[in-house]
This record gives C-alpha cells, structure tokens and sequence, in this order.
C-alpha cells in the first residue's frame, strides 16, 4: 500500500506543508498520496514573472520555487520542528503561449479561439518539495515537472463555447477551463496525467517527495 511506503514511513518525522490555498491540490495529497496530516499555509507570491524571458517549463519551475521560497522564508523562523514544504505551479500552454486565469470573458474568449485554430493544448505542472531539517537548520529541495496534452475538439460550437464562458466555471482557473467539471465537453482527448490537469501531477509530487526525503 501506498501509505505504507518508505516516504510516509519518513514523513512522520515531519510537519508536512501545502504552500497553496488549492482546494484540489489538498484534496489530492489526501486521497492519491494518503497525506492526510497537512498544514496549509499560501504562498503570497505575486507570480509576475515576464513569460517573454522563459520557455514555459522553465516559467513553470521558477515560479513554483518562488512560491516555495516565499513560503519557506516565513515559516522558518517559528518552526518548532523540521518539515517538508511542497510548491507547485500549473500553466497552460498553446501555440508556444503560456495562458493563466483569464479573469476576463473577453480573454477567456481569445484563450478558446488559440486552442481552436490550434487543437494541441498542453499542461504543464512543476512541482518544489523542501526539506527543512530542525536540527541541522539544512535545507534541501527536489523539483519535478509534468505535462499532459490535451485535444482541443475542432468541432465545438460557438454556443457551447459562450455557455461554457457565460457559466464563469473556468474564469479563474488556468487556461479558462476546469477540466473534471463542464470544461472536459471541450476536449475530445488526453495524453498523461489526469491530476496533473486537475492540479497536482501525482507521480511527479511523489517523485519529488520520494528525493528530498
């Protein structure tokens, strides 16, 4: 069994850490990877980074560690016992453009017109897990990435487009859509990890977990 596995066997030596306020994430560490004793502390990174200056993996993976930094920063001078701290990060991809929340229907609308004329659309996940240790006051970090292809439908319509806008379920979430929920009508095909899309890649997160511990 999962739970029983060598890195929960060293987590217990551990606070264990979300720096996400993510419904989804929290509810991923609980289920898929049995991390059920988590403290949830965001991170109040302002993710303003200029996209023209990275590839997307590299946007990804800088802005995931600057959660992590953010968070790491502020927690150590009152930790009262070592910890594991996890960050991660999720943009969507199309046509070599990163794509975040779109706030906006205008921008929503410009997002699924891109993934229209383009079809491929791909997530792209990183994920930061730091070790604190309490009594070396040591701080060590493994980061994974994970990406997941999605095809857009060629054939969706317009009206199903302004309905899936007008219903505001991906208005704030990266790329425009929520795919677990109605956003998934707008895609006829996946290619990787589902929760990755969901917003924890979870071979990766173990993975990361699986290093620094």
């Amino acid at each position: 069994m999962v739970s029983n596995s060598l890195v929960h066997r060293k987590l217990k030596d551990f606070r264990f850490i979300l720096a996400s306020s993510s419904p989804r994430r929290l509810e991923i560490l609980k289920i898929n990877l049995h991390i059920n004793d988590v403290k949830v502390l965001p991170s109040e990174f302002d993710e303003d980074l200029d996209k023209s200056k990275y590839s997307p993996e590299q946007y990804v993976s800088e802005t995931a560690g600057l959660k992590g930094d953010d968070v790491l920063k502020k927690t150590i001078p009152t930790a009262d016992q070592s910890f594991i701290l996890l960050s991660s990060d999720t943009v969507i991809v199309c046509d070599g453009n990163i794509f975040e929340k779109p706030t906006t229907k205008e921008r929503q609308w410009e997002m699924f017109r891109t993934y229209r004329r383009h079809l491929d659309v791909k997530v792209i996940s990183a994920v930061r897990a730091i070790k604190y240790d309490k009594t070396t006051q040591k701080v060590s970090s493994s980061s994974q990435l994970a990406s997941t292809k999605l095809h857009f439908r060629a054939n969706v319509t317009d009206d199903l487009l302004q309905d899936y806008i007008d219903s505001e379920e991906g208005l704030l979430a990266a790329g425009g859509f929520k795919f677990q929920e109605s956003g998934c009508l707008l895609f006829g095909g996946i290619e990787g990890d589902y929760f990755n899309i969901v917003g924890l890649p979870v071979a990766a997160t173990y993975q990361a977990l699986s290093e620094v511990l």
